[in-house]
């Protein structure tokens, strides 16, 4: 088309939107300019500083540049059959299809850089960030299936291409269109066009190391995506998302959805036009009516219909919105709508925040466009939160460990009205220490401050080998919150413990115990009469190895004591028993822990095998508990086993429960006459409901 053609093709377009602007009651002065493409064009692009839009022209392998008045500035020689444009930067990408490449323009000096060639089918799906780093990104097919996706990392500063990678690990594994934040973290994908619904896909992205990582889907159809300016917002088709994309915050009037990022502006495409609207609440601003876009020609193949993606950009330089149709392009002055265009007033906050446990929280808040005229308030905030100078701020709690949610807002104090909504989850800790290995068991010193912990640097070897082979071993002090030191024990470690001065480790191979400071150096060493399983400290002079008998070693001198009391033929379960926090059962005798000496002989009640190793599963649901630690249930006056067969019936209404310390259940029964009311207290023997004691307690 020439010049002048086109002029014509203008006037006649400027004539024709004018008496329907008119018809539409369009403000003064709102007359939308219009260009059409006969023809078709593959993408338009608008470089938002600068004002200048770009339109790539398959049938003349040209991209043709547009000043706002709608004037054809320039044309641009690049690939054949040229489709999908971006621009990063100073760049205009434009991805050329017969042989695939990204032709490369550099917008300062209009000269043409070069091209970055691609492999395989396309290039289509062009995305990247705002970040001045020169990467951009291109899907192609690698085959005739959807499913045969690559995508292809370009660096425009080395023109050519960085990473490469299948798509077929993808949840969304047939991506055709994906916007991504301006900070590059975040992204949407979706399959729109080749499967119905086609749904959408939220992945976290590294730009440096070509990674990106699922995170949730979307499974509803939809429009258009785009990535709403400072990283806050997603629309998807006529809908805003919030950034997670877990709740629809409000609806615009068509799709796709075009937020302004310095006014209050939404500009979307409806059957009646361009509509206006603000942002913080979709409040109608005005309509502009443009011509409907012509009928796509016959020949155009199906999957270029569906793929095809209206553009609507803003002219940050001359206030002009443009909507680029496949047909047409559309320029509307907006300011005739200034008197109704307030600033874009956004309230900043990260969406997760991680505090430890009684650390204060203290995250600054930015507000764009604040002013005088809005104001920060929390509308659902945990007890204690509050906002200080811009500052969200709490002191969390133990009871607060774990996920919470803060809503805030913007409010406007003229018009009394919610601007914007923000949501931070604050994720309260407790302190955690790398270790660089799975742990799969640990012990604490008595006075709580260091804590050994051993297992597999892979705990997935584990299981080719569970009694064998290296294993890491490492001295935490807590608090410090720091590792002391970390070595590799080559013999695997069967049990170990730990005071406040050494660290003792039985190996998996040989009846020994190493004796190490807290550096794991200094090793002294015991033999004993068999393997152990269990290492226990008895005040600051004894360890008690448990194996097949117990044996007492005197800590300094790392020597047997003679004399140590007998655990005849007890196995090692029924060996050793905690009887209370500062005190353990050894065989005969009980043990304080602190100092080591013989508080009294160990009397315990003797119970048969109570407790089930499995969950005894009945056919109706209230049967399907697991037993008790006694094996036992109390049920009403009845005292059943864990397979509910009866053990004793106590007479008279009771209630009860089963001690979690001794074997014992607790009954309380009452009794009446004519004149009184008895309260009885009843303790019962497990073993056989034997009740041992009997107290009124009225």
């Amino acid at each position: 088309m020439s010049i002048l053609g086109l002029r014509d093709s203008v006037a006649i377009a400027v004539l024709l939107i004018s008496c329907l602007g008119i018809a539409a009651g369009v403000v003064d002065g709102a007359e939308p300019v219009s260009v059409s493409q006969p023809d078709g064009v593959g993408d338009w692009v608008v470089h938002e500083e600068s004002g200048r839009v770009f339109a790539s022209l398959a049938a003349g392998s040209e991209v043709v540049e547009y000043d706002f008045t709608g004037k054809v500035v320039q044309n641009f020689k690049v690939g054949a059959q040229p489709g999908e444009m971006l621009i990063k930067g100073d760049r205009l990408i434009v991805g050329c299809t017969k042989t695939p490449a990204l032709h490369v323009i550099d917008l300062k000096t209009n000269k043409t850089v070069g091209s970055i060639p691609l492999s395989s089918q396309g290039p289509y799906g062009l995305f990247c960030s705002h970040v001045d780093n020169g990467f951009v990104y291109a899907f192609c097919r690698s085959g005739d299936s959807v499913t045969d996706g690559l995508l292809f990392q370009a660096d425009l500063r080395a023109m050519k291409v960085r990473k490469q990678q299948g798509i077929q690990g993808w949840s969304q594994w047939h991506p055709s269109h994906v916007a991504m934040s301006d900070d590059g973290k975040w992204m949407v994908v979706d399959g729109r066009g080749q499967i119905s619904p086609s749904g959408a896909d939220l992945m976290q992205a590294s730009e440096d190391d070509v990674t990106f990582t699922w995170v949730r889907d979307y499974h509803e159809s939809f429009g258009q995506i785009v990535a709403a300016p400072h990283n806050r917002y997603w629309t998807f088709g006529d809908r805003l998302y919030t950034f997670d994309i877990t709740n629809s915050i409000r609806k615009f009037a068509g799709s796709p959805v075009a937020i302004h990022p310095q006014l209050d502006l939404a500009v979307s495409r409806s059957p009646q036009g361009l509509v206006l609207e603000r942002f913080s609440d979709a409040a109608s601003i005005g309509i502009v009516a443009i011509p409907g876009s012509a009928p796509r020609p016959q020949r155009q193949r199906d999957h270029e219909r569906v793929r095809f993606d209206d553009t609507i950009q803003f002219d940050l330089k001359n206030q002009r919105v443009f909507c680029g149709e496949r047909f047409r392009g559309t320029w509307v002055d907006l300011n005739a709508y200034k008197a109704n265009l307030a600033p874009l007033s956004l309230l900043q906050a990260p969406s997760e925040v991680t505090s430890l446990i009684g650390a204060p929280v203290r995250v600054p808040l930015a507000i764009i466009n604040g002013g005088k005229d809005v104001k920060v308030s929390l509308a659902d905030a945990p007890q204690g939160a509050r906002i200080d100078k811009d500052n969200f701020v709490w002191q969390p709690g133990p009871e607060d460990i774990g996920y919470t949610t803060v809503k805030m807002e913007l409010k406007s104090l003229k018009e009394d009205r919610t601007i914007d909504t923000v949501e931070m989850t604050v994720h309260v800790t407790m302190p955690t220490i790398k270790l660089g290995f799975d742990s799969t068991k640990m012990e604490l010193s008595p006075s709580g401050r260091y804590l050994l912990v051993w297992g597999r640097k892979d705990a997935r070897h584990e299981r080719h080998s569970p009694d064998g082979g290296a294993e890491e071993i490492a001295v935490l002090d807590l608090q410090e919150k720091k590792i002391l030191t970390r070595k590799t024990l080559p013999q695997g470690v069967r049990c170990a413990t730990i005071d406040d001065d050494f660290v003792f480790v039985a190996p998996n191979s040989g009846n020994l115990i190493y004796r190490l400071n807290r550096a794991l150096a200094d090793s002294q060493r015991v033999f004993l009469q068999s393997a152990p399983v269990k290492l226990i400290r008895i005040g600051k002079q004894q360890l008690v190895a448990l194996g097949e008998q117990a044996e007492f070693i005197d800590i300094q001198t790392m020597k047997r004591v003679a004399g140590a009391p007998s655990v005849g033929d007890l196995g090692y379960t029924e060996a050793i028993e905690d009887v209370l926090d500062n005190e353990v059962a050894i065989g005969t005798q009980v043990f304080n822990r602190e100092t080591g000496e013989v508080v009294y002989p160990a009397s315990r009640i003797k119970l048969p095998l109570l407790v089930s190793l499995r969950e005894q599963l009945g056919f109706y649901p209230f049967e399907r508990m697991p037993p008790t630690r006694w094996g036992r249930r109390l049920e009403g006056g009845t005292l059943t086993n864990y397979k509910r067969s009866p053990i004793a019936q106590f007479a008279g209404e009771r209630s009860g429960m089963i001690s979690q310390r001794w074997p014992m259940a607790i009954l309380i029964g009452t009794s009446s006459d004519r004149r009184n009311t008895t309260t009885t207290l009843e303790l019962a023997n497990l073993v056989d409901g034997k009740v041992e004691h009997t107290s009124i307690i009225d």
